[in-house]
């Protein structure tokens, strides 16, 4: 069976990571990027919307790693019970966090129809590329939180019952949810180019 504190310590490893990403795409809603004189007032109401939905993610996966965390603590001070909770909780905000970005892919669509209103073509067609890109980042951050309770699950069967978790069966687990943290990553760093592009279109 896998060691308990290497195990939880990825997952938090992988849990903070996403916080970054989240952040950083918060602030490139929320921040200066394409002059907003040229463009649409429903597609900035739009993004205005994006913007608070991904900032509650940020809360939500930022709560997550700090509950993964201090079960972590708590399991190796001898505090069974204790870590039990927190991993409890862990599984509550990440579900949280999932809805939030089902909202959020639907706010993406409705930011997606704003964009037939701008006036450069060029334009238009990068920021659809951007939105297109950013809704396989949201998709991907859906998978990403059902392969992280699926993880916390087998961990707490093992912590409750003592049930011995195969080393195999929580391998997969963790593998899973950190090829979707690598994806993520990479949908990032290409929603990010797009952003970019989209900026100097103007």
């Amino acid at each position: 069976m896998l060691n308990n504190k290497q195990t939880k310590m990825v997952a938090v490893g992988s849990v903070l990571f996403l916080v970054l990403l989240f952040t950083s795409l918060y602030f490139m809603r929320s921040g200066g990027g394409s002059p907003e004189a040229n463009l649409p007032q429903t597609f900035l109401l739009s993004r205005k919307t994006a913007a608070l939905i991904s900032q509650n993610i940020v809360d939500l996966t930022n709560k997550t790693g700090e509950k993964i965390s201090s079960a972590n603590t708590a399991d190796l001070a001898g505090d069974r019970a204790r870590a039990s909770s927190l991993i409890l909780e862990a599984q509550n905000t990440n579900v949280e966090a999932s809805r939030a970005a089902s909202q959020l892919a639907g706010q993406l669509k409705v930011l997606t129809e704003s964009l037939a209103t701008m006036s450069s073509v060029s334009s238009q067609r990068l920021a659809y590329e951007a939105v297109a890109t950013e809704l396989a980042l949201v998709s991907e951050f859906v998978v990403y939180t059902q392969n992280l309770n699926e993880f916390l699950e087998k961990l707490l069967v093992s912590m409750e019952t003592d049930t011995k978790v195969s080393k195999a069966d929580i391998a997969s687990s963790l593998t899973a949810t950190n090829k979707s943290a690598r994806k993520i990553n990479s949908l990032n760093a290409e929603f990010s180019d797009r952003m970019a592009k989209l900026d100097k279109s103007f």
